[in-house]
């Protein structure tokens, strides 16, 4: 019995789509158990995302040692353990805040994960201007390392 292309291309789709399905499920099992373990073991992230390094107010605490500070977003802190959720914006050329389509920043990169889509990632548009953005940065990054950190020999 010959199957037809039609048929063929239907069960592809189909098992495609469940492959998809099983490895986004998966993927969220994973980050699920990192935020756990994370979470529970009360982590600093390197990018303070959650917690940064500072002095405390010059009239407030000491100064001897620097201080652990949450990250704070509005009247949400990041010593909670319920993160704090807000969309993710980039500085435009003209210093404009322009927010990432479904891109959510969190506490850690973990919970900005699986509550982001990531769509920006697959819009061709979108992540031209995110690259943009990263190049641009990049650029005024090296220009001020080599204004101010020149190497002379």
């Amino acid at each position: 019995m010959a199957v037809t292309e039609e048929i063929l291309y239907i069960q592809a789709q189909e098992n495609l789509s469940n492959y998809i399905s099983l490895a986004q499920t998966t993927l969220a099992q994973i980050l699920l158990v990192i935020r756990r373990t994370m979470s529970g073991s009360q982590f600093v992230s390197a990018l303070e995302t959650n917690f940064y390094v500072g002095y405390p107010p010059l009239n407030v605490g000491d100064w001897s040692q620097p201080k652990m500070f949450p990250v704070v977003s509005g009247n949400c802190s990041c010593f909670s353990i319920s993160g704090c959720q807000r969309s993710a914006h980039i500085r435009d050329s003209q210093d404009q805040l322009i927010v990432v389509p479904e891109m959510i920043i969190d506490c850690y990169i973990v919970d900005s994960t699986l509550a982001s889509t990531l769509e920006c990632y697959y819009d061709l548009a979108c992540f031209q201007f995110l690259h943009n953005s990263s190049t641009e940065m990049e650029s005024l990054l090296s220009t001020y390392v080599n204004n101010h950190f020149l190497i002379r020999y």
